[in-house]
């Protein structure tokens, strides 16, 4: 997978499942989404899902990232980015433990 995202602007959250009404209730949406929509494409068997990292620009993409802000300003995590690096930190530790060291 390649690209992965879920905005957490309330006016860009199309998913009936995961809208919020305001900027709180859009980043607990944003990260709700992700909690569910990652570990169901690793089922799904895509090796690797690829989450947008940051905010960035205008439109509907703007609000995509796990990081706040624009790529100039200083990192604050959202709690989206929680859910994802939780969710990636499981996975490789689980990925390690079951697989068989190379020789």
């Amino acid at each position: 997978m390649t690209e992965h995202g879920y905005p957490s602007d309330p006016a860009y959250q199309y998913d009936p499942f995961y809208q919020g009404t305001t900027p709180q209730s859009g980043l607990e949406q944003q990260a709700a989404y992700l909690q569910a929509s990652v570990p169901a494409l690793v089922k799904a068997g895509a090796a690797q899902v690829f989450v947008t990292e940051r905010d960035n620009l205008t439109g509907k993409f703007a609000s995509e990232g796990v990081l706040s802000g624009q790529v100039s300003d200083p990192i604050a995590n959202q709690a989206s980015y929680t859910i994802v690096r939780k969710r990636a930190s499981t996975r490789c530790n689980s990925s390690s433990r079951n697989s068989t060291p190379r020789r």
